[in-house]
């Protein structure tokens, strides 16, 4: 591999790095130092105290006084003797033997990249590769063999070359001796941490030796203060060499990619970094589905082919094309929906992003852009014994309350594909009204109209509705930079820099952006509704679209009163997160009384509502019937009934839930009514 060339702001990252360890140094050592000669003073005071008043009392004192010194110069030693093992119980080890082909690709990224081979390989359940090691403070100086952990929701979604990419960036971190640099800032860091943070068994140690003798507890007493001054100023120094260690590591990253790219070539890493957040949502809705499958005692076999089939699922919903089986996601696909154009430079991120990696990539130009998109999944012999493997680890925890049926997958896709119709609207308006309320207007001042245009749910009209939800957070973000909630000093807007105080006069110009779009998006909305109710006038149906229009502005002018009792149990049910008397807790409930009753009135309305027929679950339903019947004290004696109070809490987050859901019943019913109508007007 050749020597990657390294770039300015590499050099910078790296500078700032070693100054900051150096920083350390000095610091750590005058505090060594200080904290010898406080030891030695401590030690020669105890012995002088006995020499000249040899007395129990004295004798105690000295000793108190002694274990002083120790303690503080302990206290600054003790991460030499301490580790950080990384959790394996989640891993699982698999050998050359088991998986030749996959070793064989190990082996030539390893050749590739030139840095040694890992020392064990691990899969995991997850949708990521890392390499990793257990480091201590000897870490920098003693040879470290690492270890390589490679996901088998990863290896489900990316092709041979793609996976090939993504282990050689890991690789790549320790492939160069410039990347040695990072490997000490991030045990310089390690070592502050432990010594701010990590000091259970120091603590214990002080605590056992406070309670021996009540002479021992002041010197104890006085060790903390000492201590806690060290703290401070470690403190300090924590922010300084961890800023430093982000800035480096998103450098390093930079990096890696290019190592990542002279290997295996920059396209199948771009393509796999692209696909990574569809991978992600993939398994974690398998999760959340199997969540909700719970109290029906029903589990999964295997998730892995369950999260294929939602990343197709997915990817076709939103428009994504397939290369050689793999949906290929790209960067006009993701800037559909995300189109800020502010950007804050985020001291605190480890890595840059994805769009910021891909156009560093770009200027590479390295490899062919073609390349062999053969499954990842192919070569590894024993994947369905894995694939199995880390289900059972998955449920292997949930507690059930019968016996567990195992899921088909067939009877998954058809449940997952039916729940996902029944949450989203339709496919005819491209995500239109994903983000969107329809704007409230006055239905009877609005007449009839065939539009000559009649693709409102064109490309510029969805890029205007996603353009407003964008410059709406952007000036969120810039109101919060104006009040200093947002600590930067400066900004990019379109690819324009800005100090943090002039982040106020931007926000105006985009409020005046943001109405000017508003007012489009309401334009269409009216010409939607002229060119709706043309239509359904012709079919003799403009009375049932009215009712819908009226029934979801009805809903949604009175959405706020709808919630206003909920909250307001919300806000008076702060006091049980906090240490509060017993009288103050009698009290807080005593007054929370008829306002719980207003709310068990319009809790009944709910349950009783078919609108909200689609929405209540069995298990909802019980708990808010248990709540309504329920007449116990919340508070008995000293102690709260946390069973009786549970219930109140979830009938108030069922009840938030369904007023909100409340109001896509109606939007989507509407929606459906204006499908079936587009549908229709464009056979005739």
């Amino acid at each position: 591999m050749k020597n990657i060339q390294l770039t300015d702001d590499f050099r910078r990252r790296t500078r700032q790095a070693i100054f900051s360890i150096i920083a350390f140094i000095l610091v750590y050592l005058l505090l060594v130092l200080l904290g010898l000669a406080f030891a030695v003073a401590c030690v020669y005071v105890a012995i002088e105290l006995v020499a000249h008043i040899p007395r129990f009392a004295t004798v105690m004192l000295g000793i108190g006084l002694a274990a002083l010194g120790l303690f503080v110069l302990m206290f600054l030693f003790k991460f030499i003797f301490s580790s950080k093992k990384t959790d394996r119980s989640h891993l699982l080890k698999i050998e050359r033997r088991d998986e030749p082909e996959l070793f064989e690709m190990i082996d030539a990224i390893v050749a590739g990249v030139n840095t040694l081979p890992p020392k064990n390989v691990y899969l995991s359940s997850e949708v990521n590769a890392a390499v990793f090691y257990d480091s201590s403070f000897w870490s920098m100086f003693l040879p470290v063999q690492k270890n390589l952990q490679i996901g088998l929701g990863l290896v489900n979604t990316v092709s041979k070359d793609e996976l090939k990419a993504i282990l050689a960036h890991e690789f790549g971190h320790f492939s160069q001796r410039t990347m040695k640099v990072g490997s000490y800032v991030y045990n310089v860091n390690q070592i502050i941490f432990n010594m701010l943070y990590e000091n259970n068994s120091y603590n214990s140690l002080m605590q056992k030796w406070s309670n021996a003798s009540g002479y021992f507890a002041v010197f104890v007493a006085m060790g903390v203060k000492i201590v806690g001054g060290i703290q401070w100023i470690l403190g300090k120094m924590y922010q300084v060499v961890n800023l430093s260690y982000l800035g480096l590591s998103r450098e390093m990253e930079y990096h890696a990619d290019e190592i990542a790219a002279t290997v295996a070539g920059a396209a199948p890493l771009q393509n796999a970094l692209w696909r990574m957040d569809l991978s992600d949502y993939a398994f974690a809705a398998v999760l959340r589905f199997y969540e909700q499958k719970i109290t029906a005692n029903t589990r999964s076999t295997n998730v892995y082919p369950e999260q294929d089939y939602i990343s197709r699922f997915q990817a076709r919903a939103d428009g994504i094309l397939f290369e050689d089986g793999l949906p290929m996601v790209t960067p006009v696909h993701r800037a559909k929906f995300n189109k800020s154009r502010l950007k804050l430079n985020n001291q605190w991120a480890s890595h840059p992003s994805t769009e910021e990696r891909v156009a560093r990539m770009e200027a590479l130009q390295q490899g062919n852009r073609q390349y062999n998109r053969a499954p990842a999944n192919e070569m590894v012999k024993q994947l369905e014994h894995y694939q199995e493997y880390f289900t059972d680890q998955i449920f292997r925890n949930v507690k059930y309350t019968d016996s567990v049926e195992r899921y088909p997958l067939q009877a998954f896709e058809a449940d997952y594909s039916r729940n996902y119709l029944e949450h989203t609207f339709d496919p005819v308006f491209r995500s239109y009204y994903d983000d969107k309320n329809i704007d409230v207007f006055d239905i009877e001042t609005i007449n009839a109209s065939q539009q000559a245009d009649t693709d409102f749910f064109g490309e510029a009209n969805v890029d205007r509705v996603y353009t407003a939800v964008a410059l709406k957070n952007d000036i969120e973000i810039l109101q919060q930079i104006t009040d200093q909630e947002v600590k930067v000093k400066t900004f990019d807007y379109d690819g324009v820099k800005y100090k943090k105080t002039e982040a106020a006069a931007v926000q105006q110009q985009l409020k005046i952006s943001l109405d000017a779009i508003n007012q489009g998006i309401h334009e269409n909305d009216l010409n939607i509704f002229r060119h709706l109710l043309f239509i359904a006038e012709q079919r003799g149906c403009a009375g049932t679209i009215k009712e819908a229009y009226s029934r979801l502005f009805a809903y949604e002018q009175s959405f706020d009163t709808r919630l206003e009792t909920c909250r307001n149990i919300w806000s008076r049910l702060a006091f049980i997160y906090e240490a509060t008397p017993h009288s103050v807790i009698q009290s807080n409930f005593e007054q929370l009384k008829p306002i719980e009753q207003e709310f068990k009135v319009q809790l009944k309305t709910v349950l009783e509502d078919p609108l909200y027929e689609p929405a209540r679950t069995v298990e909802m339903k019980d708990t808010l019937t248990r709540y309504l019947g329920n007449d116990q004290s919340y508070y008995v004696v000293d102690h709260y009934d946390d069973a009786v109070l549970q219930l109140l809490l979830d009938s108030l987050n069922h009840y938030g839930f369904l007023i909100g859901r409340g109001y896509f019943i109606l939007k989507q019913d509407l929606l459906k009514k204006q499908a079936g109508l587009l549908y229709t007007a464009d056979r005739v």
